[in-house]
């Protein structure tokens, strides 16, 4: 019996926007960028990318993903896309984000122990892998950024992850005629969104701290200006009046003689 979630019944679902907030940019070399920062940045679909790769490179499509990865301070948005062939080999394609252009093709030797999964998925699959993000994106809104092919419980199923907004949601499609699975969120994109906003909470309260405090110092110098400047003007005046008052008159004794 298939699993269905509460949200199945929410086939064209719209996530709440509440997740929106700035992307973080990580800077460590050869890190992969949150999928999500990254959406954007693709001029081609999914879809497009799978039948472009499959134009490159005959055979059929087991896996598609948008990657997106740093080197140095460039950041390099690309669509990998893997075609088990013919021959049984499993060949990567790497294809521009903006024009679906072949970067690279190459044999993926250390993946070829996932070959015996995706014949089985592949055997028992009425629907190639383009046709089942087609399907995913009809059930839930966004746009889909990967999509795996997969042989589990005895019957083909492919995971599809969308993006929507910033929410992150894995939809499991059904190999054989399309049929919707399971609706997931994807619960550490979530939980990482709240990290990020929690940080850039802390960094506003101690920007406003500093600033308060710099406010602070800079009252408690003009206090101390106006004090010198008002003890200043009060040794003037005593001095002022200093001069005005008259000199004491010399104390005169009177001696009785004899």
């Amino acid at each position: 019996m298939m699993k269905t979630t509460m949200f199945a019944a929410m086939a064209t679902v719209l996530f709440p926007a509440w997740f929106a907030s700035a992307p973080t940019v990580p800077a460590e070399e050869g890190h992969h960028a949150d999928v999500r920062d990254i959406v954007g940045a693709a001029k081609i679909s999914l879809r497009d990318a799978i039948a472009k790769a499959l134009a490159a490179q005959p055979g059929r499509a087991v896996e598609a993903d948008l990657e997106g990865e740093f080197e140095g301070e460039k950041l390099d948005v690309f669509f990998e896309v893997m075609v088990l062939t013919a021959g049984n080999e499993l060949v990567q394609v790497t294809l521009d984000p903006q024009t679906g252009a072949v970067r690279e093709r190459e044999e993926a030797d250390e993946d070829a122990h996932e070959i015996p999964g995706f014949q089985a998925a592949l055997r028992h699959s009425e629907r190639d892998l383009g046709q089942l993000v087609q399907a995913a994106e009809s059930f839930v809104k966004g746009t889909a950024v990967s999509a795996s092919l997969e042989y589990e419980g005895g019957m083909p199923v492919c995971d599809i992850a969308i993006v929507n907004t910033r929410c992150v949601i894995d939809v499991e499609i059904e190999g054989r005629a399309g049929h919707l699975i399971e609706v997931e969120l994807r619960r550490e994109a979530v939980e990482r969104e709240h990290d990020e906003e929690a940080v850039e909470r802390e960094h506003d309260e101690e920007g406003e701290h500093a600033e308060k405090g710099e406010e602070h110092e800079h009252a408690e110098k003009e206090e101390g200006h106006e004090g010198k400047k008002q003890g200043g003007e009060e040794e003037e005046e005593e001095e002022e009046e200093g001069e005005a008052r008259p000199a004491p008159k010399p104390a005169v004794r009177v001696r009785k003689v004899g």
